[in-house]
């Protein structure tokens, strides 16, 4: 994910496939989980189909540092930052592009209390997207619908 500012307000946003690709996604994905540790991580979407395809991403992502992730399935943000709380995740993932136009696609993160990240952890993670260090663990975390 070549950038120099990942995130934006609570989360990253771009045109499907343009400026937000599914592999920028799953790199994010993979470093955020990286960066916050083997743990658990939530993910949900919203029912745009862009959104179910990226949420695999996500999935994808945190299952290939070694990290659980738990599929939320289609449901409102809230309930997104509700379940990462509720399940001890480390972080929570909601694709949604909420109020934008139907080419956009979006991913928003929370941290383990439901709550947008802070900017430490922000930049924690920028610096980690821009250093691409090897995240692969050589064990697969599980995918729990």
């Amino acid at each position: 994910m070549t950038m120099t500012k990942a995130f934006g307000t609570a989360g990253v946003r771009g045109v499907f496939n343009r400026t937000q690709t599914p592999e920028q996604v799953y790199r994010l994905a993979e470093t955020i989980a990286f960066t916050f540790g083997r743990g658990n991580y939530g993910v949900g979407w919203d029912g745009r189909k862009t959104s179910a395809l990226l949420a695999r991403a996500v999935l994808s992502g945190v299952s290939a540092v070694g990290s659980n992730a738990f599929a939320f399935g289609v449901v409102p943000t809230p309930v997104v930052a509700y379940g990462t709380r509720s399940r001890s995740c480390f972080a929570g993932f909601s694709v949604t592009a909420s109020h934008n136009p139907v080419e956009f696609s979006g991913v928003k993160v929370f941290n383990g209390k439901g709550m947008e990240l802070s900017k430490t952890d922000e930049e924690r993670v920028e610096r980690a997207l821009v250093v691409d260090v090897m995240k692969s663990s050589g064990n697969f975390g599980q995918l729990n619908p």
